[in-house]
């Protein structure tokens, strides 16, 4: 249990930090140029 508990920790923490890096591009595309 606790194995698959860190591994889903893990994946949801990847998700998260994709969703944040893609609501920051939305908010300010200028900054990437």
């Amino acid at each position: 249990m606790p194995r698959s508990t860190k591994s889903m920790a893990k994946i949801i923490e990847a998700i998260y930090e994709i969703g944040v890096l893609k609501s920051l591009e939305k908010e300010c595309p200028y900054e990437k140029r």
